[in-house]
């Protein structure tokens, strides 16, 4: 209808990340007060930007919650088979993937 706002995008992370400055991506967000719901497999992306993260493996759900949490140690093991070097920054979790194992 006319004059109704959408609350909920729904984005590839493909769109997020198109011009590289994901903090364009962040202001827009803040700036439109809608929630963007992003299926990405980029887990920088994820930690950096999301409230919560939902990781699914094989169509099922294997974790949830703040990106931290979510992306545990034993989760980047084994979904992605990957560690991942793990810090905080600014009270924010910064998570970057760094070597299969």
């Amino acid at each position: 209808m006319a004059g109704q706002r959408n609350r909920h995008l729904l984005l590839d992370g493909e769109v997020v990340a198109f011009d590289g400055d994901q903090t364009s991506f962040s202001y827009l967000q803040q700036r439109l007060g809608v929630t963007f719901i992003v299926v990405t497999h980029d887990l920088v992306l994820a930690a950096r930007f999301a409230d919560i993260v939902l990781v699914l493996s094989d169509g099922r759900l294997v974790s949830q919650g703040a990106p931290a949490e979510a992306l545990s140690e034993q989760v980047m093991g084994d979904v992605f088979r990957i560690s991942a070097f793990r810090a905080e920054y600014k009270r924010e979790a910064v998570i970057v993937p760094w070597a299969e194992i």
